[in-house]
């Protein structure tokens, strides 16, 4: 019985991580949006002018 508790904390442990690292790559993500923002502040109005 010990073993099987062990394998399934290690799952959480595994899943945990997984998660840690799906934020860290959604937060670069949100800093890169940020930069290029900043860069050129022009949004829908801009792109639309073009037809």
């Amino acid at each position: 019985m010990e073993k099987v508790e062990e394998v399934e904390i290690e799952e959480k442990v595994e899943e945990a991580e997984a998660i840690e690292k799906v934020k860290q790559v959604e937060v670069k993500q949100a800093e890169a949006i940020e930069k290029n923002r900043s860069k050129r502040p022009r949004g829908r109005s801009h792109r639309n002018s073009r037809r």
